[in-house]
């Protein structure tokens, strides 16, 4: 059980890599899982290490996701006002930004904005939306999308799979947002020392597909976001199975 090294292209942003590396931390550690179990199955120490293993991995998979959030953001955010002219910025992020300086009590706080100023004013409002986002819920990402990019990211979360010859089955928003939802409150209630809830290690791996998968599809959608913004291309897109097909008839 080795770590593998793997080599990024100096155009990688660092939340594609932040991801990718903490996806590689969680497969070890579930690895490690499952030595466990073929070593001391049938024990109570191994039933008391099993549910140490389970809490952790749901912790790293849920700031895993987390911090691809935030980073996938900001690095958007940092590659738009870098490459746009100010007048073709999202109509909901300059309302935003007025918001703030009718708010200001400063007289002279518009000429803050006053030449290359409005970048920096942005990216600092952006990074305080940031620190109030709190939890990676499906709501609150669906609002930050929207206030600052006009972009209800949330609506490309969906996908059809075909689950026998000549039959499509789809896999829904609504799914998805209980399902991430939901993992969300458990991952606080482990903060919070409440008992397991996903003892399954299937279970586990099942919404590592799921946040790869959606991860995967907003990664690729802000970078067809910000080409058609600036006529620019942030980032190389990735691939990913197109109608990956989820298994959750085998999750007890």
């Amino acid at each position: 059980m080795k770590r593998p090294k793997l080599k990024y292209r100096a155009t990688t942003p660092s939340a594609l890599i932040n991801f990718t590396e903490a996806t590689l931390d969680l497969k070890l550690l579930l690895e490690a899982h499952a030595e466990l179990l073929i070593s001391e199955s049938d024990t109570n120490e191994a039933k008391d290490k099993d549910t140490v293993f389970l809490r952790s991995a749901c912790l790293l998979l849920s700031s895993a996701w987390e911090k691809f959030i935030e980073d996938i953001i900001l690095e958007s955010i940092y590659f738009m006002v870098n490459n746009i002219d100010v007048s073709k910025l999202p109509v909901s992020l300059k309302k935003q930004i007025a918001l703030c300086i009718k708010k200001d009590k400063n007289e002279l706080s518009p000429w803050n904005l006053s030449g290359e100023l409005w970048k920096t004013k942005i990216v600092e409002y952006v990074k305080d939306q940031i620190n109030k986002l709190n939890t990676p819920k499906i709501n609150n990402i669906k609002v930050i999308f929207n206030k600052l990019f006009d972009l209800d990211i949330t609506t490309f979360w969906k996908w059809e799979y075909e689950v026998e010859p000549l039959s499509i089955a789809s896999f829904t928003f609504d799914t998805i947002s209980k399902l991430i939802d939901d993992f969300i409150s458990f991952r606080g209630g482990i903060a919070h020392g409440n008992p397991s809830e996903f003892n399954s290690i299937m279970y586990i791996l099942y919404l590592k597909n799921i946040i790869q998968k959606i991860s995967s599809i907003t990664y690729n959608k802000l970078a067809d976001y910000l080409f058609e913004k600036t006529g620019l291309e942030p980032w190389e897109k990735i691939k990913y199975n197109p109608d990956w097909k989820p298994f959750l008839e085998k999750i007890e």
